[in-house]
């Protein structure tokens, strides 16, 4: 019995000792099933969107105490258009008529609700007006007094009338006209001044001597040019093309932009008239800086004019006219045309990632991206994709600096960049599930660009919906 009991006990443990062996084997993983890719086509809303560095401009003040608005109009902050920038052409004259004492309210008054609005601020000071207009004196006479050489402008040989002028490279215009620049600027440094255009050459700013007759040297506007940039080093600056093709060439150099002024002109009614100077604004076309146009005070956007824009590649188009006139039958259906292209547009026409991310390991963001407005983005600005969970909290995020806004050029150049990321959630993250976003950052990751499409994030409005992911 006893013999009995030790073999089946012995037998027992063999069988266990063999269950054991197996065990210590080397068994291999079970392999993880990699997750669906995701893809996420976002349709453009063809809404109208807002931006820095594009836009309609409405002219307020066209010469001194000379407004364009009328009526209605004069109060009106153009929502309905959209129009987010005010400019304003004024002699130096008129803002600073005694050495250091400025009269900033005739700005202020006017832009108070444009800036509490959020809104934006254009400026052109010019330093002459034209002969025989004594009384819109341009340049300060206190600069004469102070011993700036000059002349007196005459058209008609009566010297009562006669309006005077600095000569344009005299140490003392320049060396005033810098101070007035600098009080521009700590005046206006918590506002957002959309750009200022250079005006201290020519007719009413113009660059050109038309009812001057007098012409500046390429050294001359070099030394404005400079000037102005001194005073404004990081305000985006603009050049009218008729400063001349040598003197755009230069200002490009340092940063400006170029505009337009007078599309239309030459034409006794509605355009065809002058065309857009495509010898200078084209090459501006680099999608390094902004181009703008004009539409003159008595003509209307048509057909033509948006065409203008659109061969342009415009990020501006200034109103100058009574702005309600863009209402008018035959002319709102162009506007509205024009403002869904003007300047930039960025869209992200796909978007492609796992549908679930595990924790700690990389996965992959493949996105398309693509401008289609007519005007390139020279905002400096960067591809970002975000996850916020329930509560709308950031828990990851990624910024691909390999793309910058004006590497899209211009919707006529059809380009679409194909980029991938490589991502990478922490392990600390909760699994569950998180909403993923898409914007444009600055290099601080704000997001700062309105992009075409719902599905906005209720606490950033700048933020918008891609899809749901989860995480594992």
């Amino acid at each position: 019995m006893k013999k009995k009991y030790f073999l089946t006990t012995l037998f027992i443990s063999l069988i266990l000792g063999a269950c054991s062996n197996d065990k210590n084997e080397d068994v291999p993983p079970i392999p993880e099933i990699p997750a669906k890719d995701l893809t996420t086509q976002l349709t453009d809303n063809n809404k109208v969107l807002v931006n820095p560095g594009m836009g309609w401009n409405q002219m307020y003040y066209t010469f001194d105490d000379v407004m364009v608005p009328s009526g209605d109009d004069v109060t009106d902050l153009l929502d309905w258009l959209p129009c987010d920038i005010v400019s304003f052409r004024l002699s130096w004259n008129k803002i600073e008529p005694e050495e250091g004492k400025y009269n900033w309210a005739v700005i202020d008054n006017v832009a108070k609700p444009w800036t509490a609005a959020g809104k934006r601020l254009g400026f052109k000071f010019y330093t002459n007006f034209l002969w025989d207009y004594a009384n819109r004196q341009a340049t300060p006479l206190w600069v004469r007094d102070a011993g700036a050489q000059g002349r007196y402008l005459d058209n008609n040989g009566n010297h009562d009338d006669d309006a005077w002028m600095a000569d344009y490279s005299d140490p003392i215009l320049l060396e005033k006209l810098g101070n007035f620049y600098k009080a521009v600027a700590e005046h206006y440094k918590d506002s957002k001044i959309e750009f200022i255009e250079i005006g201290s050459i020519g007719r009413v700013g113009e660059g050109n001597s038309y009812q001057i007759g007098v012409n500046a040297t390429e050294d001359d506007i070099k030394k404005h040019v400079d000037l102005l940039r001194e005073c404004f080093p990081n305000t985006q600056l603009i050049i009218n093309d008729d400063y001349g093709a040598n003197a755009c060439a230069y200002a490009k150099t340092q940063g400006y932009g170029v505009d337009d002024h007078s599309i239309g002109v030459g034409s006794s009614s509605n355009p065809p008239g002058r065309a857009y100077n495509a010898t200078i604004l084209d090459k501006f076309k680099d999608g390094t800086t902004v181009i703008g146009l004009e539409d003159d005070t008595w003509l209307k956007p048509d057909e033509w004019y948006y065409q203008q824009m659109v061969a342009a590649c415009a990020n501006y188009c200034r109103i100058h006219v009574s702005p309600s006139r863009l209402l008018l039958d035959g002319v709102k259906e162009v506007v509205e045309s024009m403002t869904l292209k003007m300047g930039y547009r960025i869209q992200f026409p796909e978007i492609t990632l796992p549908e679930t991310l595990t924790r700690g390991k990389d996965f992959s963001i493949k996105y398309s991206i693509k401008n289609v407005g007519v005007g390139c983005c020279t905002i400096e600005c960067y591809p970002r994709f975000v996850l916020l969970d329930n509560n709308n909290k950031e828990v990851y995020g990624i910024t691909d600096t390999s793309t910058k806004g004006n590497d899209l050029k211009y919707g006529k150049d059809e380009l679409t960049l194909e980029r991938t990321l490589t991502a990478n959630i922490p392990s600390t993250v909760t699994a569950g599930n998180l909403t993923l976003y898409v914007c444009m950052v600055d290099k601080n990751n704000k997001a700062i660009i309105n992009l075409p499409y719902d599905g906005v994030n209720s606490a950033n409005r700048k933020l918008y919906k891609v899809t749901e992911v989860g995480i594992r």
